[in-house]
């Protein structure tokens, strides 16, 4: 059990899905977690206060991820959470596009945490559904995609 505020802002680091259960008790405690994805395993779709990275990972990726986890902190916001309804009728790349933009809305999502083929086809395709429930998707250079509300729709 987490008991105190300094524990609660020490990032945890989890297998995944191995974990996931402890995952689930990770985000109700309000502590921030750096998911080790295992060889083969689908790329978890993350909440604020949550990463990703590979197992096997280089020693300083996986410290730089915790560092930046801890310097973030927590704000616990469940991916089920997120502050829309996704259209019907998405490919199942798109769906895991738009589930991993809204998780994060208004903030950076880069390019390598959206693994799908043909990536800027995929976002292409996603802005005239979201586009009419009144979010924007916006490329930020070569670094990645972000959305934001922009207005209007039915959200």
């Amino acid at each position: 059990m987490i008991s105190s505020a300094r524990e609660r802002s020490r990032p945890a680091l989890i297998g995944w899905p191995a974990d996931a259960s402890r995952r689930e008790e990770l985000a109700e405690a309000g502590t921030p977690c750096l998911l080790l994805v295992d060889d083969g395993a689908p790329i978890p779709a993350v909440a604020e206060g949550e990463d990703w990275i590979h197992r096997g990972a280089d020693e300083r990726d996986v410290a730089a991820r915790l560092a930046e986890l801890a310097r973030r902190g927590r704000s616990v916001r469940s991916v089920d959470a997120v502050p829309m309804a996704l259209p019907a009728g998405l490919t199942a790349d798109e769906h895991r596009v738009a589930v991993r933009l809204v998780a994060t809305v208004g903030s950076l999502v880069p390019r390598a945490d959206l693994p799908v083929g043909d990536l800027d086809a995929t976002i292409a395709r996603l802005r005239r559904p979201l586009g009419r429930d009144g979010w924007t998707i916006l490329r930020i250079g070569a670094a990645g995609f972000l959305i934001e509300r922009t207005g209007g729709g039915s959200c």
